[in-house]
């Protein structure tokens, strides 16, 4: 059996993995904003008080490279849980998929205020008022989809 071989950067492909990717840190973020308190409690009894108020802070002070912070957290929950931040479905914080059961297209969705994660929120009928950005304190910002 032979080891893959090295390309590119000279590291093989799994070694590349290690870091995640501009979406997977933007999905993470997304994670951390729509279950901060319940993530802080998990990591928490994982015996990790810090990781998460270190990206907190360093995304209220307006860090770029968060990656190594996300990528910290994404691991304690993996092997806590089995699956990581990277998990989550983008979307969905309102149980449903955007689109989901109303018949009606959506015409406007609510985002990252700041333009750092992949949230997304569709308001639908009954849902209750536009979420804030638990990480930023403000409420996502609406556009317009046509």
């Amino acid at each position: 059996m032979s080891t893959p071989p090295l390309r590119g950067d000279g590291r093989s492909p799994s070694a590349r993995r290690t870091q995640p990717s501009g979406d997977q840190v933007r999905d993470g973020l997304a994670h951390v904003c729509e279950r901060l308190d319940d993530l802080r409690d998990r990591l928490r009894r994982y015996g990790d008080t810090e990781s998460l108020n270190r990206l907190t802070e360093r995304l209220r002070d307006g860090a770029e490279a968060v990656a190594d912070d996300v990528l910290t957290i994404h691991r304690t929950v993996l092997a806590h849980e089995g699956r990581g931040i990277y998990g989550a479905v983008r979307g969905v914080d309102n149980g449903r998929l955007p689109g989901g059961d109303d018949p009606r297209p959506a015409s406007v969705v609510h985002l990252c205020p700041q333009g750092r994660c992949s949230r997304l929120w569709l308001p639908h009928d009954g849902d209750g008022p536009v979420p804030d950005c638990a990480v930023f304190g403000v409420r996502l910002k609406q556009e317009r989809l046509y």
